[in-house]
């Protein structure tokens, strides 16, 4: 067993199993092979390295300085760089549904930074609201600038990138399969032992105890956004942590997860909190328009939607409430 800052590794046989508490959530990583214990260890000090990187504060964080720099220029990693130009991407193809710059309003709602959940008033949320646009992110060369009244946050894109940082470090050491757990971020690296595919489960939105069925996967990553995680209750409404850029409440809209799956953690990262924010329509129609993924989308009537890309591999949950709808 080793026993890092933030993390620890235990090893049974061929299979090293890494616990750790990052990025505001709970991570599990399953690395099998020769060099398991040592590709987990090495895991580990990746993920405690990226905890501090992008974290919204810290010293030795790249947000933190580009949220405190009261609008000049800050050199920052190129990990930090290649996550903020995704998002730039995604926010850009979602019409803004996806935004790293919603951080005040995240902030506001007590989803960010520590602070207490709160309903903001309607004119709170309105002047936060003049803070958020991802198209005033200025970048040149490794050096990046934003208005000194707007703040970042990289929550929605962390873990994925982390997730593929991981499947890049395995493939430098003699391991022959892993499963990446980090939140509700789900990559695969490898084979299964027998060699057959990896089998995800999706969970229930409405129980999160239970799932609705399971996808069979080779390598690639599987993340779900939804409203049913993190939140709190107010008279008796929910408000998710989620916050719809365009509205700055959280979001409801019919769905109540987006589950993308692709080769890039990054992008799924990201995609599934800009397919969740723009609503079942708007998922289809960015589906449509881009491709390059498979989805499932769950909704508040009942329905799954899974797209036809992975339709044969999807298992419906026996006796599942949900109707299944393939598009």
């Amino acid at each position: 067993m080793y026993e890092g800052r933030t993390f620890t590794a235990r090893r049974e046989g061929y299979v090293t199993t890494l616990t750790a508490f990052a990025m505001d959530t709970y991570m599990t990583v399953s690395v099998r092979g020769i060099d398991s214990f040592e590709a987990a260890k090495a895991a580990g000090e990746l993920i405690e390295e990226y905890d501090s990187l992008f974290s919204v504060s810290g010293s030795g964080s790249d947000i933190a300085a580009i949220n405190s720099a009261a609008g000049e220029p800050v050199n920052i990693s190129s990990e930090t760089l290649r996550q903020i130009t995704a998002s730039i991407e995604v926010s850009g193809r979602s019409g803004g549904a996806f935004d790293i710059t919603v951080e005040p309003l995240a902030d506001a709602w007590g989803f960010s930074g520590g602070s207490e959940y709160r309903i903001p008033s309607d004119l709170e949320i309105s002047q936060l609201l003049d803070k958020v646009d991802y198209s005033r992110i200025q970048i040149s060369g490794n050096t990046l600038s934003i208005p000194d009244d707007m703040k970042i946050s990289l929550g929605a894109t962390a873990k994925g990138y982390t997730s593929d940082a991981l499947v890049a470090l395995f493939g430098s050491y003699r391991v022959d399969g892993a499963v990446i757990s980090l939140g509700g971020n789900v990559q695969t690296f490898g084979t299964k032992k027998d060699g057959s595919e990896w089998i995800i489960a999706i969970q229930d939105p409405n129980d999160p105890e239970r799932y609705t069925g399971t996808v069979s996967v080779s390598e690639t990553a599987v993340v779900t956004s939804g409203n049913y995680q993190r939140y709190f209750e107010s008279g008796g409404k929910r408000y998710g942590h989620i916050i719809d850029p365009a509205t700055g409440y959280p979001v409801q809209n019919g769905l109540l997860s987006a589950t993308v799956i692709c080769h890039s953690g990054l992008l799924s990262d990201c995609l599934s909190t800009a397919l969740f924010v723009l609503g079942e329509e708007g998922a289809k129609s960015y589906y449509e328009t881009y491709g390059g993924f498979d989805m499932i989308l769950i909704t508040s009537d009942g329905r799954i939607i899974v797209t036809s890309g992975i339709a044969g591999s999807y298992t419906q949950e026996k006796n599942s409430p949900y109707i299944l709808e393939v598009f």
